[in-house]
């Protein structure tokens, strides 16, 4: 995982582009914990990743010039608490014995309070295949069934050249193309219907 260059909160930033580096960070733990029975020694790389950027981030955001801007913008505060708590609950990242803990504790708060603005857990918003052409060209969040999550215009989609049918679909987070198979999504919202309620 690359390093992230912390947000300058005096300038505007996107929602989207917050939301999506929530994501990333949750993703990356997410698929580390996966692969600790497999390749822990990458797993621990990966830790260490993401928790130096989190400490980067973390130490910028707390420079008195963005408290007031932090305090005031509901999202911000969102993003800052949920990268301090994640932050301050890595312990002994250089450790074997609290790799496990330390990714789940990553993965955990860096999404408090995001299913409040992406409520996902309802049933309404279980993928159906069918409609994919409802979310094309849309920004969507994505929920996929090994709870990975992507925010993103979902631009492109793939088809199987046989069948004649829909595989899968791209979507453009930070800078970088995700390929989601179809068979993999568990729940989909579009994000301008959730900004039109």
């Amino acid at each position: 995982m690359k390093a992230f260059k912390p947000f300058n909160f005096n300038k505007r930033i996107d929602n989207i582009d917050i939301m999506q580096r929530l994501c990333i960070y949750h993703n990356e733990a997410n698929n580390a914990l996966g692969m600790i029975d497999n390749d822990k020694k990458e797993s621990l790389c990966i830790l260490k990743d993401i928790f130096h950027s989190l400490r980067d981030e973390v130490n910028e955001y707390n420079k008195v010039k963005y408290s007031d801007i932090i305090f005031n913008n509901k999202l911000y505060s969102i993003y800052c608490t949920n990268l301090k708590d994640a932050y301050s609950h890595c312990d002994e990242v250089n450790s074997y014995i609290n790799l496990s803990p330390n990714l789940c504790n990553i993965v955990d708060y860096t999404m408090v309070d995001f299913f409040d603005l992406f409520p996902l857990h309802d049933d309404k918003f279980i993928f159906d295949k069918n409609k994919i052409e409802d979310y094309l060209y849309n920004n969507c969040c994505i929920e996929l069934k090994n709870y990975n999550l992507y925010i993103g215009k979902v631009e492109i989609k793939l088809t199987d050249p046989i069948q004649g049918e829909v595989e899968s679909v791209s979507v453009l987070m930070q800078d970088n193309w995700y390929q989601l198979p179809l068979s993999e999504i568990n729940r989909i919202i579009r994000i301008d219907d959730l900004e039109n309620k």
